[in-house]
């Protein structure tokens, strides 16, 4: 791992990741970028001991500790010191911190790493009394006391920060000014610092928020502390990330981007094609070995085409600079209107886009209205009518083709048995058109959509975030319609990822012995 070779740092910082789902690197890359180009005199390192750890054990991803590791259910309740791993992974954390002698550690918080965050920096704070140990990333607004809670209506109130008397500082919002003026602060004047939770007297300090990062001077991502990283190695060597954007401007209701980084901004395009632009010229030498070669790239952003006519001009500089046939590409595309012209997706072909990660979620348009989704069955249609056109024009030159990367949810909250059957249909008739099922997953209730469900005076009966039912659906037909999608995708022999039906058994098993007991 070559911890061993480390110099001294004045920052560590460190994201506990979800190996299900790709960009944990994103936020770090930021941060790590902002500050080397605006304070050079700070030394800051990303490291991640989690993934050096898994790809030296070849961890289950379905196994009861990795749900537990990576809790959605049974967040601020998960006992995570049973398991040996973490254990491990503390040893690597150690190393990390004694090559390294850092002033900082911190933590990025998503939700579904708090509880391993808060192991780890209780843990480590134990080893290391005088290390501080910042929270920050779009997480904080999960760990609920009632001050917290007034930052965010995602609080679902599984945490309690009073609690956690081994954390010294939280930073909310971006982080990038925040850390500076507390690095520099030597721990005076705590109150000036925005953006800043901190203690006074053992109660937590709620400063004044601090205005988002312009996204005009912010440098590009440097993600070269994880270029030896297994998981950077496995597949961002494959696709280089890209950010263009940050949030999102769409409001989809199971959705928690909008909430955590709620306005949605991107980089000037001219920032955006000079980092393309980079990579490429890293790979001259490839170009000039095959005529055919092409850069890997993807886009971590929520959305590429929140603003479509931004999108529209980022692929047309692709185009001027001669950059699309030089790349293959992609990222999350929303399903909209523009996308029904065919010309507009021509011209995201031409630009290099390869792969269309998009989540439609549902064919039923009922389903697509509460969840504030797609709101014309029809408008999808067409697209998906136009990919095939533009596949069947590509003929065999391959990174021409458009390959969608489908996201669906299964079982959302008014989603009826005639609702699941068009999401069926539409699989099967457009399967032709989808490259893979990126992720198909039974649906998981989060604390605002299940207050803005009950305020709709509509019936849940609710024993976790997997296992409760309305009025359309139940747990059990939930378990039974993922796996009647598993086998449509069989039949039609695509690559499917499905999601939750493990988690959602023993949690039902779970409610099961509950209302045993009662009985």
């Amino acid at each position: 791992l070559g911890i061993d070779k480390l110099k001294k740092q004045d920052i560590l910082i460190t994201q506990v990741p979800n190996l299900n789902e790709a960009g944990f690197f994103a936020g770090m890359a930021n941060l790590i970028s902002y500050i080397k180009e605006y304070r050079k005199d700070i030394k800051i390192k990303g490291v991640d001991p989690c993934t050096d750890y898994f790809f030296s054990n070849n961890i289950d991803l379905k196994s009861e500790f990795f749900a537990n590791f990576n809790t959605y259910a049974k967040q601020g309740t998960v006992d995570l010191s049973k398991y040996k791993e973490l254990n491990e992974i503390i040893k690597i954390f150690k190393k990390y911190i004694k090559f390294t002698k850092p002033k900082f550690l911190g933590f990025g918080l998503i939700d579904g790493n708090i509880d391993a965050s808060l192991f780890f920096a209780k843990k480590l704070k134990e080893i290391f009394p005088d290390l501080i140990i910042i929270f920050g990333g779009c997480g904080v607004a999960l760990m609920g006391t009632d001050e917290i809670a007034k930052m965010s209506i995602a609080s679902n109130q599984c945490y309690d920060i009073q609690k956690y008397t081994f954390l010294d500082f939280i930073i909310n919002g971006d982080g990038e000014k925040t850390l500076i003026e507390l690095f520099d602060s030597n721990f005076q004047n705590l109150e000036k610092i925005k953006g800043l939770v901190w203690k006074k007297n053992n109660l937590w300090q709620i400063n004044e928020k601090r205005d988002f990062t312009d996204l005009n001077v912010a440098p590009s991502p440097d993600y070269s502390d994880f270029f030896e990283n297994p998981y950077y190695k496995k597949f961002y060597d494959i696709a280089i990330p890209l950010t263009f954007s940050r949030g999102c401007n769409f409001r989809c209701t199971f959705c928690s981007v909008p909430t955590f980084v709620p306005i949605y901004r991107h980089r000037p395009i001219e920032k955006c094609l000079d980092e393309i632009g980079h990579w490429i010229d890293l790979h001259k030498e490839k170009f000039e070995e095959v005529s055919w070669y092409r850069v890997g790239m993807l886009a971590h952003d929520s959305i590429m085409n929140g603003n479509p006519k931004w999108f529209e001009d980022l692929c047309n500089g692709i185009i001027e600079r001669g950059y699309g046939d030089k790349i293959t590409w992609g990222g999350n595309l929303r399903l909209m209107k523009p996308l029904a012209d065919i010309d507009t997706l021509r011209l995201y072909s031409r630009a290099g886009i390869e792969y269309m990660v998009t989540g439609m979620e549902s064919a039923s348009e009922s389903v697509l209205k509460h969840m504030k989704k797609n709101k014309s069955m029809k408008v999808v249609r067409k697209i998906f009518e136009n990919i095939r056109q533009i596949n069947k024009e590509a003929g065999d030159k391959e990174n021409d083709k458009i390959r969608v990367q489908l996201q669906l949810i299964i079982g959302y909250l008014n989603e009826t048995e005639e609702d699941f059957q068009m999401t069926l249909d539409f699989v099967e008739e457009f399967h032709d058109v989808i490259y893979e099922i990126l992720t198909c997953s039974v649906f998981s209730i989060w604390y605002p959509l299940k207050a803005q469900w009950e305020s709709e005076g509509e019936y849940l009966k609710y024993y976790s975030p997997v296992v409760w039912d309305t009025k359309y659906n139940t747990t059990v037909d939930r378990i039974e319609r993922i796996d009647r999608i598993e086998k449509l995708f069989d039949k039609l022999g695509l690559q499917y990822n499905t999601y939750h039906r493990g988690l959602m058994i023993e949690e039902y098993e779970n409610y099961q012995s509950t209302i045993g007991d009662k009985d």
